[in-house]
């Protein structure tokens, strides 16, 4: 990454900037498709906060105040699923079956009109 003072948080940086562009191109290829981002719209948030805060622990790990935690903080931060919508949308958790088997989870079949 341009600018990156401690070649340590490099693979922090790079999980980052992937996480970011798999954000960018689950919206773009699914901005139009209302069902797909109302499914997704919790985990977007997810995807979005924990992006920003890897974003944000790296640069404060990069800069001349930062401590060895600091380091260790961003780079344990990094370790985990950062984009939750990428990991979600390639287990198929944004298609109509899931939401009637998540339905049908929830509610044991009370959809239909006799149990209601």
């Amino acid at each position: 990454m341009l600018g990156l003072k401690n070649e340590t948080l490099a693979p922090s940086a790079a999980k980052v900037l992937d996480a970011n562009n798999a954000i960018i191109k689950f919206v773009q290829d699914n901005a139009t498709k209302q069902d797909v981002m109302e499914m997704a719209a919790r985990d977007l948030a997810f995807s979005l906060c924990r992006t920003y805060t890897g974003a944000l622990l790296v640069d404060h790990a990069c800069s001349n105040v930062s401590t060895p935690q600091d380091v260790y903080v961003a780079q344990r931060w990094c370790e985990k699923d950062l984009s939750l919508v990428k990991t979600n949308a390639q287990l198929g958790q944004y298609s109509g079956d899931s939401t009637k088997n998540d339905f049908d989870l929830v509610y044991d079949c009370y959809h239909e009109g006799d149990r209601l």
